[in-house]
């Protein structure tokens, strides 16, 4: 008896200690992952965001918020963006779980993320409640508190008009157009056109390839998405162009604006690898044409002359981190300056924000949110664009059909498999992971709005490019 206690008594002991260190190793994988699922945000989250609305012709009213009430006075206009600015208050799960209001009006909920851990002022998009004629809300904090409070609501109206103007969409990369502005420029009158083939970064389905020939026939097949996938919004085939210019060389083309690049992978020379529009209007004779700054800003040049939009939507260079959608609006803007074009609005958009590879924050269906961790953001009027569902769903089609988007999991083997899965739960754990399928999918799409006539006042182009 005394020996079957004793081996009892150890296998009891040795459940002890084994549970105390998977305990113990379960504990350092939630730190672990709660300081990555934090490292995303690089600014304080718990700092007032700011939002210069001096350049804007902003009406604000101050409104009383009890118990998550707000009653939308008939004095804001229905066209206008419309933001709620409030304090919030994080609850404890709300640095692992990430918070959001739910917005709830008499026909609609939608739902507005924020960052983990995130407190003081925030502001909530309230513009398609309004514009649906919704006027007495009710604000739910989810992993948050809302206090009490007397709220400033922010109208912004905008000068563009998208169901009556001429569109102008301008992306870096294939798929660009696409995550920024699909909503803005399906079944209307628009064209969209791409800087670059796309053909550099991971290889994925086009490794098998092998060599130059790999970065090749990515960039030959990501060209022909931008071509193509518009038509999904509707498109004519010929409203859209990609201008063939190489994936990743765009500050080297702007220090030497006219000494030519060529691809960094592919070992293409000549803007007639990729580049390609099926009405040759919108593209100047190319044969055997050189990537250089110089080419780009004509380009640009023959576009506007071309098109002639009334809209110019593209990146925003002080918001997003990519090289290469900073300098195509930079040398967008040198285009406008070379013709003393002065018509119009430019719609600002960022794909890469700086502060956060996360943002927008939430999940598909949710709203993006005004841009975090970046003070003085240059505007005039707020473009806050709502998608319905329908909406919603044939852009995620869009960007279902842009082969670059599609995860590149490969299942040919147990360890591909084990490799896919950890992925996974890497992914799920610290939630450090770029999907557009739920960051672009949204509610709304987002954009700053600047007339090119403001261009040629003093101060305004540095304030939009300066970092």
């Amino acid at each position: 008896m005394t020996a079957a206690a004793d081996v009892v008594t150890a296998i009891v002991e040795t459940a002890i200690v084994v549970g105390l260190l998977a305990f113990a190793a379960a504990l350092g994988v939630v730190f672990k992952a709660t300081r990555l699922r934090n490292s995303i945000y690089r600014y304080r989250v718990d700092a007032d965001q700011t939002v210069d609305f001096a350049h804007s012709q902003s009406d604000q009213i101050t409104r009383p918020l009890t118990d998550g009430h707000l009653e939308i006075p008939p004095a804001v206009p229905s066209g206008a963006a419309v933001f709620l600015a409030l304090r919030i208050r994080p609850k404890l799960p709300g640095f692992w779980f990430e918070p959001y209001v739910t917005i709830d009006s008499a026909q609609h909920r939608l739902r507005q993320p924020f960052e983990r851990g995130g407190a003081g002022h925030r502001y909530i998009d309230l513009s398609a409640l309004v514009q649906a004629g919704d006027r007495t809300i009710r604000l739910t904090g989810n992993y948050l508190d809302i206090p009490d409070q007397s709220a400033v609501l922010y109208s912004l109206p905008h000068r563009a008009d998208l169901d009556h103007q001429r569109i102008l969409v301008i992306g870096a990369h294939p798929d660009d157009p696409e995550i920024a502005a699909f909503g803005v420029y399906a079944d209307r009158d628009a064209y969209v056109v791409t800087v670059t083939a796309g053909e550099a970064g991971e290889l994925g389905p086009f490794e098998r390839f092998g060599g130059a020939r790999a970065y090749h026939e990515k960039g030959r097949n990501r060209s022909w998405n931008s071509v193509t996938v518009p038509m999904l919004g509707g498109l004519a085939i010929d409203r859209t162009a990609n201008l063939g210019y190489f994936d990743g060389t765009l500050e080297a083309m702007r220090e030497n604006p006219k000494t030519p690049v060529h691809s960094l992978n592919s070992a293409a020379e000549s803007l007639d690898a990729f580049g390609y529009a099926h009405d040759p209007k919108l593209l100047e004779s190319r044969v055997g044409r050189p990537a250089t700054w110089s080419n780009l800003v004509a380009d640009f040049e023959h576009l506007v002359t071309a098109i002639q939009p009334d809209v110019l939507v593209a990146p925003y260079p002080r918001l997003d981190a990519h090289p290469d959608h900073k300098l195509s609006t930079v040398a967008l803007l040198e285009a406008l300056k070379n013709l003393d074009w002065r018509r119009g609005s430019l719609l600002l958009y960022t794909n890469h924000l700086g502060s956060s590879d996360r943002y927008p924050f939430g999940n598909a269906g949710d709203l993006v949110s005004l841009p975090p961790g970046v003070d003085g953001i240059y505007f005039e009027g707020i473009v806050s664009h709502p998608l319905d569902a329908e909406l919603q769903h044939r852009k995620h089609l869009a960007l279902d059909a842009m082969i670059d988007l599609r995860p590149n999991i490969q299942w040919d083997s147990p360890r591909s498999v084990a490799k896919a899965l950890k992925n996974s739960l890497k992914a799920r754990l610290t939630d450090n992971q770029t999907n557009y399928f739920q960051q672009a999918v949204r509610a709304n799409e987002l954009f700053f709005e600047v007339s090119v006539a403001s261009l040629y006042e003093p101060g305004v182009v540095e304030k939009l490019v300066r970092h």
